[in-house]
């Protein structure tokens, strides 16, 4: 629904060339033909005008293998699971063996682009991860806050670094990104500190409320919170804040706006709400 809906948004003319090509999207440079063509590739993948919905192809296809793998979750062990997080751990270290020169690896080469790890990569891993760390006994909450706390500063701090030395030196993009690629061990150990930590934080019944409140929620914000995003960030650039200033108040902007879409459609006749996404 959302898709549809976006299909029609216009973007800022800063982006009517970029985004589109970024999002696999032909820059058609006529707004009619991108309606038409967001429209079209709907049940096939994301465009321009949805790029967060990438996103959406991927918890699909986690849910469509859920019933095979969840009989061997519930009666694997810890030692088991373990082992295989570990594998999958393993493998998000072969991007840097292009750096060494051994860019086709396991069996990988001009007619076969599928290696011995194939099947253990991608996102699998973090559902796999999120299970174990769930059933890993690691004492007390502050032993685990303190542990997630750790976890989180051991990849956020090369993250950070890499990134403050590659901004202003390089121009691409992708090398950019690669830093903060989500199969990136640094972005994982942050990932598994966050689990382990926030799991653990105390809510008074007020608070714990509204949690449950903003998980409900949290679907529809994620689906409308593009709209604000590009739209959003021409708004504050204006403003020629400081980035460690904009972004965190653009963030909270389009968190706040966001939500209040996503309290306005609960509102709505129930049908209708469910379509576009509420809980």
């Amino acid at each position: 629904m959302w898709s549809a809906i976006f299909a029609f948004l216009p973007l800022p003319e800063d982006l009517r060339g970029y985004a589109p090509i970024y999002a696999c999207t032909p820059a058609f440079g006529d707004y009619g033909a991108e309606v038409v063509y967001g429209l079209l590739t709907i049940p096939f993948t994301f465009t321009g005008k949805t790029c967060p919905y990438w996103f959406l192809f991927i918890i699909m296809g986690l849910y469509l293998l859920m019933p095979m793998i969840s009989p061997w979750i519930r009666q694997v062990s810890v030692r088991q699971l373990a082992f295989f997080v570990g594998l999958w751990g393993l493998t998000l270290l072969y991007p840097f063996l292009s750096y060494a020169g051994f860019s086709e690896i396991h069996g990988i080469c001009a007619w076969n682009r599928i290696g011995t790890g194939y099947y253990l990569t991608g996102y699998i891993g973090y559902l796999l991860l999120a299970c174990l760390l769930v059933r890993l006994n690691t004492g007390s909450a502050q032993r685990s806050m303190w542990l997630g706390g750790g976890l989180f500063v051991l990849g956020f701090v090369p993250t950070l670094l890499c990134a403050l030395w590659l901004a202003p030196t390089r121009g691409d993009a992708a090398m950019l990104e690669r830093v903060i690629d989500f199969f990136s061990p640094a972005v994982v150990l942050m990932s598994a500190g966050c689990f382990l930590a926030l799991r653990q934080i105390p809510l008074s019944a007020r608070m714990g409320a509204v949690v449950s409140r903003l998980a409900k929620r949290s679907f529809v914000i994620f689906l409308v919170h593009w709209a604000f995003a590009v739209w959003g960030w021409g708004l504050f650039a204006r403003w020629g804040l400081p980035t460690v200033v904009g972004m965190p108040l653009l963030t909270g902007a389009i968190f706040l706006a966001s939500w209040g879409v996503a309290e306005a459609i609960a509102c709505l006749p129930r049908p209708l709400a469910r379509l576009l996404g509420d809980a």
